[in-house]
């Protein structure tokens, strides 16, 4: 058999699987991912652990080498949490995008790390979105989350076998599960989901991930979700040839599938930024602070790959977290409050470089 061919029957059967598989965060909390669908009968428990168990191995069978594990939400999954901005709106926002941009930049990226020998992306792409998120309110000067928290505390996912998106959902407020990031140094990571879960309640950060939701699977809907709410969550499909464009490429050199190379899996990273001459994205990746073909651990990937490589997107709002229950001479307060400004909702989305109107 053809090994491209075969990892296209392989690439659909992952896929279909997730179309009738809910996503991540849907199954029951505090059970592990591998028995949280005893309904689906043998044969979708051994779809899915041929997705897991194929996260970097591709086609041909030969180990990719580096490690990847994102695995796409479904179809259904994606579409219940999407957020479509009004064309009216697109077309204002639009009309004020620069033709390049870049979150680094602006001081709003923290340095690539390196998740090793484990199927961690997602995690750390979750990391590196909350700390830009951070870093763009101003309020921790030089944040470092929690990986491992993920790794080791979040159930809803699989540990070094992979993650998706709706890790996020993991530091969202009550009523569940109320997780606050901690801090690296509270909780280092290990490159590994046998490390024991440490998850000190005092010692999480006062923020929540609050207004999750998806994007629109285009260019543009990434785009303005980079420039209105921060760097995010951001996912594609990995092919054999990108192990070389990373190894290889000249500085500012943009991938683009070569259309032949094998299905590897998939791959979660954070996005930072566009360049419209370029007609790439820029994205940062987990392995390596200094490695890539820009020597910083960011990569440009083309616009055109839209379609064949799975792109999807998640962000979200950073959310002070509740601390105190408001007694009644508060509420009272907050009613006259209201009453004289009008109802809002208290969140910290004041970004430098908003556009909201």
């Amino acid at each position: 058999i053809n090994p491209n061919a075969l990892g296209a029957i392989v690439l659909k059967l992952r896929f279909d699987l997730f179309r009738v598989i809910p996503g991540p965060s849907k199954m029951p909390n505090g059970v592990k991912p591998a028995t949280r669908h005893p309904q689906s009968g043998w044969v979708t428990q051994l779809l899915l652990g041929a997705w897991v168990l194929g996260l970097g191995t591709g086609a041909s069978g030969a180990q990719f080498p580096y490690p990847l594990g994102d695995i796409p939400l479904s179809p259904e999954a994606y579409q219940t949490s999407l957020q479509v901005i009004p064309r009216d709106r697109m077309a204002e926002i639009q009309a004020a995008l620069p033709t390049a941009y870049n979150a680094a930049d602006q001081g709003f990226v923290t340095p690539a790390k390196d998740q090793g020998n484990c199927g961690s992306c997602w995690a750390f792409a979750a990391a590196g979105a909350v700390e830009s998120k951070l870093l763009m309110r101003g309020l921790v000067p030089q944040p470092d989350v929690s990986e491992q928290q993920q790794v080791s505390c979040n159930t809803a996912m699989w540990g070094c076998d992979g993650g998706s998106m709706e890790s996020l959902l993991f530091w969202a407020p009550p009523p569940e599960p109320n997780n606050g990031p901690l801090p690296e140094s509270t909780f280092p990571y290990t490159a590994s989901d046998t490390t024991p879960c440490y998850n000190p309640s005092a010692r999480r950060m006062p923020y929540r991930v609050g207004n999750w939701h998806t994007l629109p699977r285009t260019i543009e809907a990434f785009k303005a979700s980079l420039y209105e709410d921060g760097p995010s969550y951001w996912r594609y499909d990995v092919h054999a040839d990108f192990s070389a464009f990373w190894n290889n490429a000249a500085p500012g050199a943009v991938y683009q599938w070569d259309g032949i190379s094998g299905f590897e899996g998939g791959h979660a990273v954070l996005l930072i930024g566009w360049d419209d001459t370029k007609q790439a994205l820029l994205l940062k990746n987990s392995w390596g602070e200094k490695d890539g073909p820009n020597g910083n651990g960011t990569f440009w990937i083309s616009y055109a790959d839209l379609a064949n490589l799975g792109f999807a997107m998640a962000n979200f709002d950073l959310e002070a977290k509740v601390t105190a229950i408001p007694t009644l001479s508060d509420w009272m307060l907050i009613l006259v409050a209201l009453s004289l400004f009008g109802a809002g909702t208290y969140s910290l989305r004041q970004r430098p470089n908003s556009i909201r109107s």
